[in-house]
């Protein structure tokens, strides 16, 4: 607390007095990140599947990788603060601030995902069903890559996700058991998407 305090230019006392513990600083910290994350997201999502063709078709594959993208995008642009939200470094020794916000921003990611999925076609249940999938694999690549000392780009994991999230293991591996998703004609529309977003 006193390492945040000096950053911010102010004294321990005057956090508390404002945000009462280390809970509910870390939980103001998590509000404006789920903020944040939704807008990102909902944006990538909406930009990408204006003027959809059709049902299910490469508009809607484009929606997800662009929401994919936008995730990671802000995890790349502030590593630290995903660290500090989705690790909870003030909570150890301090009483819980309540509903767990980082659950609550997967839900609300999943339900845009799957409500996007179910506008293009799929029923609402499936689309919710696959939005929670989408999102939970996401978060768990985006763990793994945030932790990397040699992260793969930005725009070469979305279009690995995208693939896998697209078309599933079985079509995402040739016959031969390699990485189909590199021969993948969207992958230079990802990288020109993730390319635009980098800071």
């Amino acid at each position: 607390m006193d390492e945040i305090a000096a950053v911010a230019g102010t004294s321990k006392t005057v956090l508390y007095r404002h945000l009462g513990d280390k809970g509910q600083l870390y939980l103001a910290v998590a509000e404006a990140v789920h903020a944040l994350v939704l807008r990102e997201v909902r944006a990538g999502l909406d930009s990408a599947s204006r003027g959809s063709p059709g049902p299910l078709g490469s508009a809607s594959r484009a929606a997800v990788a662009a929401g994919i993208d936008a995730y990671l995008a802000l995890v790349e642009r502030d590593p630290e603060v995903y660290r500090f939200v989705v690790d909870r470094p003030l909570l150890a020794g301090a009483q819980s601030p309540g509903a767990d916000p980082v659950r609550g921003l997967v839900n609300r990611v999943g339900e845009q995902v799957g409500a996007a999925l179910a506008a293009a076609g799929l029923g609402h249940r499936q689309g919710l069903t696959w939005g929670h999938g989408v999102v939970g694999m996401v978060r768990g690549a985006a763990d793994a890559w945030v932790m990397d000392q040699a992260p793969v780009p930005r725009h070469e994991l979305v279009e690995h996700l995208t693939q896998l999230a697209w078309s599933g293991l079985a079509g995402t591996l040739t016959t031969d058991g390699s990485d189909a998703s590199t021969s993948g004609t969207d992958a230079g529309a990802v990288e020109e998407s993730s390319a635009a977003r980098a800071p």
